[in-house]
């Protein structure tokens, strides 16, 4: 998702690498970041240009320090950065400032940049959930219901993620593909709509989704379905309603792909095939749904790539205890 600082990256179940040059950024950028308004409002004081500073490293192009306060939720420290004369509408590498804040489920802080000037368009506004403003877009030009933004998500990506069902529904109504896939790999899964659902716990909007059609086992390019992205995030609701539908409980990937899973390294060899959601449950620990999975005849000792099991990944004594009274080996 829409985020510009992760200290790590998922690259199989219990394997992380760092990106460390983002843990280098100028003062103003790191005081935004932390909502820092004190900091914040020393440093502009001394230099009211830094207001606008960008990073200039190839991962983080254009990032002003209005970014990570908008990202981050700050909304004192975003305000006093406007107060600053901040570009409102800054264009970084993983969007404006208003895009990051509604994609981080920040509302407040969007509507700081909406009172400011931001400039809303169908993503952001699906985002928030506006739902007049978007019949008002359609009636202009339908055509805006298959746009992209430029990570390739559609709105109906953007209503998915933040959990707006009335705002899925009127873009499906519209045309809206329901298993559109991201056309832009280089940042993140080439996931669909219901992928977005399943990330972020949207209930309702996967229950719409798959009412629609939507591919329950549908696979991104970690070819990883939705429900290895519920498991992951632990969000039992959503997981069963894909059970329901019947998703493959043991799902697993291609062993030889190449997935694309970070910005940070977007060609990378990596290994997320053959991990099961069991896997993914287990390893974040999320009791809820390893007996979930388990309930659904998910297989205790599937192994991955590195020959671990759901045990071996096991955070904690309490799933190892409920994998093992499932029937896992040593």
């Amino acid at each position: 998702m829409c985020r510009l600082i992760r200290s790590v990256i998922i690259l199989t179940a219990g394997l992380v690498a760092w990106d460390a040059s983002l843990l280098q950024a100028e003062p103003i950028h790191d005081a935004a970041r932390k909502g820092d308004v004190a900091e914040v409002k020393r440093l502009l004081e001394q230099d009211p240009k830094l207001a606008n500073l960008e990073q200039s490293r190839s991962k983080n192009n254009g990032v002003t320090p209005l970014h990570y306060a908008a990202e981050e939720g700050h909304k004192a420290a975003a305000k006093v950065l406007l107060a600053f004369g901040a570009r409102v509408d800054a264009r970084g590498s993983y969007g404006t400032a208003l895009e990051l804040a509604v994609f981080n489920s920040h509302p407040d802080v969007a509507e700081l940049l909406l009172d400011k000037g931001a400039r809303l368009d169908i993503f952001t506004a699906s985002g928030l959930g506006k739902t007049d403003l978007i019949e008002r877009l359609l009636i202009v030009d339908k055509k805006f219901v298959k746009a992209v933004d430029s990570d390739g998500q559609t709105a109906l990506h953007w209503a998915a993620y933040t959990g707006h069902k009335g705002v899925a529904e009127l873009l499906l109504d519209n045309g809206a593909k329901v298993d559109q896939k991201m056309t832009n790999s280089c940042r993140r899964h080439t996931g669909t709509p219901l992928h977005y659902a399943a990330w972020a716990g949207s209930k309702e909007v996967a229950e719409l989704l798959l009412e629609h059609g939507a591919v329950v086992d549908a696979r991104d390019d970690c070819e990883q379905t939705p429900l290895h992205t519920a498991a992951y995030n632990n969000h039992r609701a959503v997981a069963e309603v894909l059970i329901s539908r019947g998703a493959e409980v043991n799902a697993c990937g291609n062993l030889f792909g190449k997935c694309p899973i970070s910005r940070f390294s977007p060609n990378t060899p990596i290994h997320p095939w053959l991990i099961t959601p069991l896997h993914l449950a287990a390893e974040q620990d999320s009791i809820d749904l390893v007996k979930l999975l388990i309930a659904n005849n998910a297989d205790v000792n599937a192994k991955e790539y590195g020959d671990a099991t759901p045990l071996k990944l096991a955070k904690s004594k309490a799933v190892a205890e409920l994998l093992r009274a499932a029937g896992a080996e040593e």
